[in-house]
C-alpha cells in the first residue's frame, strides 16, 4: 500500500516547512519533460511534464500521477489532483532557451534547451 504524499513530506527531515518540498535544478527534454527531479524530501519524482501547449502540468511522484487538468492558469501553487482525490500544490520554474539556428538547404534547425530551475510542492 502506498503512503500518502503528505505523510512522506512531513517525515522528510530536509523539508524547509512541514508539507513543503523544494525541487532542485534538472535538465529537461526539448518537449518540457524533466525526469528524476532532485528534491530535499528524498521523494522519487519520476517526472514533471510541463505541457504548456495544452495548459497542463503533470507530476509523477512515487509512480502516482498528479494532474492539473487542461487549460490551467499558470502561476504559483497550481492545484494538482491524484486519482484518489489527493491534492498537492505546485510551483515550477522552467526556463526555455534557444541556441543558434543552423540552416542546411531548405531546413532550419533551432536547438531548444529546457531546464527546471527549481520550485516547490506543497501538501495540505
Amino acid at each position: 500500500m502506498k503512503k500518502p504524499i503528505a505523510a512522506l513530506a512531513l517525515m522528510a527531515a530536509g523539508a524547509a516547512n512541514a508539507g513543503t518540498i523544494n525541487l532542485g535544478e534538472e535538465a529537461c527534454t526539448s518537449t518540457n519533460i524533466c525526469f528524476n527531479v532532485p528534491n530535499d524530501a528524498g521523494l522519487t519524482i519520476n517526472y514533471i511534464d510541463d505541457a504548456t501547449r495544452y495548459g497542463r502540468l503533470l507530476i509523477s511522484i512515487n509512480g502516482e500521477i498528479y494532474d492539473s487538468g487542461l487549460y490551467l492558469a499558470y502561476g504559483t501553487n497550481i492545484p494538482l489532483y491524484a486519482v484518489d482525490g489527493t491534492v498537492i500544490y505546485a510551483t515550477v520554474n522552467i526556463q526555455v532557451r534557444y541556441g543558434t539556428c543552423i540552416r542546411e538547404g531548405r531546413v532550419t534547425e533551432c536547438p531548444k534547451y529546457v531546464t527546471l530551475l527549481g520550485g516547490t510542492l506543497v501538501t495540505p
